[in-house]
């Protein structure tokens, strides 16, 4: 219980800088629907959640992503902010049980969760779902 009691503080606390930062930026605290949705990756995972994959050669296409991610996401029927939650669930349930099996110390924990390119963890992008899969299968091995 006190290792999610730590984890959770960790996210108050970088909640609040975050917040801090886009207020002090003058942008809003949480980025758009739209944004989420449409930018880089999510463009395309959005596209495969709505109307399934599709090759045209004369553009770029989407078939060379995996489909467990835009299938949960069109499963779900939840907006862009739902789905992010959901990543961020799936990431905080992984690294729980990793921490928990392999014994790693709070602060090793604490400094992984802090690394800028975690990030992809909580927007709907694919990472999280596989981080949690491949928690599943480290701890199965």
């Amino acid at each position: 219980m006190r290792l999610i009691s730590v984890f959770l503080l960790h996210f108050a606390f970088l909640g609040i800088l975050y917040s801090a930062y886009r207020i002090y930026t003058e942008q809003p605290v949480l980025p758009s629907e739209k944004d989420l949705s449409i930018v880089w990756d999510g463009y395309h995972y959005t596209n495969i959640k709505n109307d399934g994959y599709s090759y045209n050669p004369a553009r770029q296409s989407n078939v060379a992503f995996f489909p467990g991610f835009p299938y949960l996401w069109k499963y779900s029927g939840l907006n862009a902010f739902g789905i992010s939650l959901i990543n961020l669930l799936l990431f905080l349930t992984g690294l729980f049980f990793l921490v928990r099996e392999f014994a790693i110390r709070q602060r090793d924990a604490l400094l992984f969760l802090s690394l800028p390119s975690l990030f992809f963890m909580f927007v709907p992008y694919s990472e999280a779902l596989f981080f949690a899969a491949s928690s599943i299968l480290l701890i199965g091995l």
